[in-house]
């Protein structure tokens, strides 16, 4: 029997960033992209003729909302008739000391960056579980795996929440024929930390062993790598794209 190939993807955190990378390499590569993110301006700007092709649907949701998230995955649907692969990419970085943080800084970030993945794989599994096939990716950071440098307490909960509900997952799922796996990059050069002094970048810098900032296309590929057959052997995961920051 032909072994099925993950075609149709959702990317949420679509619209830039590392999301925008993975959503314009996957559908570069012969995939077909739903694209979900709360600011969708500058995805149609960049994917008007993907659009048009049908290649990529953009759907604008809040993934802390529920009915949002249903709202955005029927309209995917409607267009794919089903969903083989979701990236988790959609997150916020705050930075602020743990005295600083208060309240609503905690439940942003929580919200945001481990609700909306928990919410997202709550549309997409029951469909990958009907059709017996699913690839999930989530991306994590290395915050959630040691301490952090510019990061708040929060964002480093978020981080290492998706891991262990990563993991988690992948040991319900794994029975369907669903492998679900983690990406944890190091600080990437992205609109995200466009604010950072360059001082404090420039110390970041070298303390890397590979002596630069993480690029979005490291992150790409360890995507590309996770939802395709090269990686059948793999579930529960997180793979450490850091530079070297994670040596043991």
């Amino acid at each position: 029997m032909k072994k099925k190939r993950a075609r149709n993807c959702i990317v949420t955190g679509g619209a830039s960033g590392i999301g925008l990378s993975i959503a314009d390499y996957l559908c570069k590569n012969g995939y077909r992209v739903g694209v979900v993110d709360i600011e969708t301006g500058t995805l149609f700007k960049n994917y008007k003729k993907e659009m048009e092709k049908k290649n990529i649907v953009a759907v604008k949701a809040d993934i802390t909302s529920r009915q949002e998230v249903k709202n955005a995955y029927d309209v995917i649907i409607d267009e794919f008739g089903s969903v083989d692969v979701l990236v988790n990419s959609a997150g916020i970085l705050i930075m602020k000391k743990f005295l600083d943080e208060n309240e609503d800084d905690w439940d942003r970030v929580i919200n945001v960056n481990l609700k909306g993945a928990f919410l997202c794989c709550k549309a997409v599994v029951p469909g990958m579980v009907n059709n017996n096939f699913g690839r999930i990716v989530s991306i994590s950071s290395i915050s959630g795996l040691k301490q952090a440098v510019f990061s708040s307490t929060g964002y480093c909960a978020s981080k290492a929440g998706i891991i262990g509900f990563s993991r988690c997952l992948a040991a319900q799922l794994a029975g369907y024929n669903i492998r679900v796996n983690c990406i944890a990059p190091s600080t990437t050069e992205t609109p995200m930390i466009e604010n950072l002094d360059d001082k404090i970048k420039g110390n970041y810098r070298e303390s890397v062993p590979l002596g630069r900032l993480a690029k979005p296309e490291d992150i790409v590929h360890a995507v590309d790598f996770l939802i395709s057959d090269r990686s059948d052997y793999i579930t529960g995961e997180t793979l450490n794209i850091s530079g070297g920051l994670l040596m043991r």
